[in-house]
């Protein structure tokens, strides 16, 4: 199977003030529904001004990003795909002191690699993970996000905004700009940069180690893309992406200290989608769709309304669908899965990473049930072959 980093948009993170934010994607609304909040006083206003500010900014940086895409993929599309370079395996570690910061590099990509400043990716990184934290916090608690804490956020993510079309313009593999951010080289030396930025960097035996599992992850995630096989559901080559970046990152963390780990890591938001720094998650909100529902039948009622919006099914083919997949949400979703109930920040859309990848993976299976058992036109085949949406059951 083979697919691009142009597959799909620019994702980013949007919080409760409608805010854009780096290269996240966090779907949260507040309850009212309002895309920014009102400022109640004048001690509020000043942050919400301000905020507001740095999202014109930053939906400038979005829209910079999305023209880069747009070129490169004309440019793809306009000029032969040259073979890629083997990754050079040499005997040493490959580093070097880079704007302040170590880089783990090779051939392939050494030179956009080269081009970033991993200085402030590393510190923006870093000073993300506790104020993410603070709203997590306050999400779970049904509060609404402070403004001053969004504000600081968005101004560093504007930093990673930046640092994106960098890696655009260095045709990093991956679906999407997420993708690329968290190739295993990129996401690699983002650890390394983030570590060296909290003032815990890497002993050398970490170095090695972290080389080692970039050589592995890197070779694997080529082999993804310049295999050619007969899949036909763009949501199988995402969820394979998914898989081999989540088994990365959990590598990369095993080998780190207890105090290294707290520094990238927080038990409020670790594994959330949107809302860790360091895990395949960074990748999912874009495409996880939550749907609330008490029970299989309601579940499937809604999933089957949703597929059927995206084709143009005759009667009895609306039919087939509906049978399909009430019987495929009974298998996956019983009685037993409707009986826990979605923690506060799922309901908030920020489910976990592993959540949506079982979701997903229980998506493809869904897909293919249809494709051989109901009756669909070639455009109708098309339409399910290239989703990416994955519909996640939450409970209400």
């Amino acid at each position: 199977m083979s697919w691009t980093n142009r597959d799909t948009g620019v994702s980013f993170l949007s919080i409760a003030a409608g805010a854009t934010l780096g290269i996240l994607v966090w779907k949260y609304v507040a309850p009212d529904h309002e895309l920014l909040p009102t400022a109640q006083d004048p001690v509020d206003q000043a942050a919400f001004d301000d905020l507001v500010d740095l999202q014109t900014q930053n939906q400038k940086l979005l829209d910079e990003v999305r023209d880069l895409q747009t070129a490169l993929s004309r440019q793809i599309e306009e000029e032969p795909k040259a073979p890629p370079s083997e990754t050079v395996d040499a005997p040493d570690r490959l580093k070097a002191a880079l704007a302040g910061s170590l880089l783990l590099t090779d051939e392939q990509y050494a030179e956009v690699l080269a081009k970033i400043d991993w200085a402030t990716m590393g510190g923006s990184m870093k000073d993300m993970v506790p104020l993410i934290e603070q709203l997590a916090e306050a999400l779970a608690a049904g509060e609404d996000p402070d403004l001053a804490i969004q504000g600081q956020i968005q101004k560093l993510n504007g930093d990673l905004l930046t640092i994106a079309q960098v890696i655009m313009e260095g045709e990093v593999p991956g679906t999407g700009v997420n993708g690329s951010f968290t190739h295993p080289l990129v996401a690699g030396n983002q650890i390394a940069a983030a570590l060296t930025a909290a003032g815990l960097g890497l002993d050398d035996g970490q170095i090695e180690g972290l080389e080692n599992i970039m050589r592995v992850y890197a070779a694997r995630d080529r082999g993804l893309r310049d295999t050619e096989s007969s899949e036909s559901f763009k949501l199988t080559n995402l969820l394979e992406e998914i898989d081999l970046k989540s088994e990365f990152y959990s590598e990369a963390r095993a080998m780190l200290s207890p105090e290294q780990s707290a520094a990238l890591y927080r038990d409020g938001s670790a594994g959330r989608i949107g809302m860790d720094m360091f895990d395949a998650g960074l990748m999912l909100g874009e495409y996880a769709k939550p749907v609330g529902a008490a029970s299989s039948t309601e579940f499937a009622g809604a999933v089957a309304k949703r597929f059927g919006s995206l084709t143009n099914l005759s009667d009895d083919a609306r039919q087939q669908l509906d049978n399909v997949v009430a019987t495929w949400a009974n298998r996956h979703y019983g009685d037993a899965f409707w009986s826990e109930s979605s923690d506060p920040l799922s309901k908030r859309g920020m489910m976990t990473s592993s959540q949506v990848r079982v979701a997903m993976r229980n998506q493809v299976t869904l897909m293919r049930e249809i494709f051989s058992q109901v009756k669909l036109s070639a455009a109708d085949r098309a339409k399910l072959m290239s989703n990416l949406g994955t519909i996640v059951p939450l409970v209400k």
